[in-house]
This record gives structure tokens, sequence and C-alpha cells, in this order.
């Protein structure tokens, strides 16, 4: 008269209701949290003064193209003003 069901596997029945959209929510969220622990991590080496050398090589590449794109919008709006 009465039938027994076997239970079903923890992740069967979320991985049924999840849709598309919140399967791309959930990876983008698990992504975004490696990249912040990847930061982290970077973080913690630099301030124990382990940091690896591509990182302080790649921290002066980007402080010098910010001074010499700083340098060009500068020129720029010297050249603007003086064309008044």
């Amino acid at each position: 008269m009465f039938r027994r069901h076997s239970a079903p596997e923890p992740g069967a029945a979320i991985a049924a209701k999840l849709t598309m959209l919140e399967l791309v929510e959930v990876v983008a969220i698990l992504v975004l949290a490696l990249i912040g622990l990847a930061a982290a991590v970077l973080l913690g080496l630099r301030a124990l003064g382990l940091a690896p050398a591509w990182l302080a090589r790649t921290r002066h590449s980007l402080r010098e193209a910010r001074y010499r794109a700083s340098e060009v919008v500068a020129e720029f709006g010297d050249w603007l003003r003086l064309g008044r």
C-alpha cells in the first residue's frame, strides 16, 4: 500500500531549481570571490615584503603609464587655453 521513495540527492534538488540567470550569477559571484582572494593574498605578500618581482615591475609600469597619460591631458588642456 505505501511505497517508499528514495531520498533525492542533496545537490539534485538545488540544481533543478536554478535557472540559467541564477547559475550565471552564482558563477560570477564565485569568480569575484576568487579575484578578491587573489588580491588579498598579493596584498598580504606585499605587506610582508615577499611580493613576486613581476608585481613590482607591473606596478612601476602602470604608474609610469598613468604619469604619461596625465601629462598628455595637461598638454592638451594647455593647447586648448592657448587657442582662446
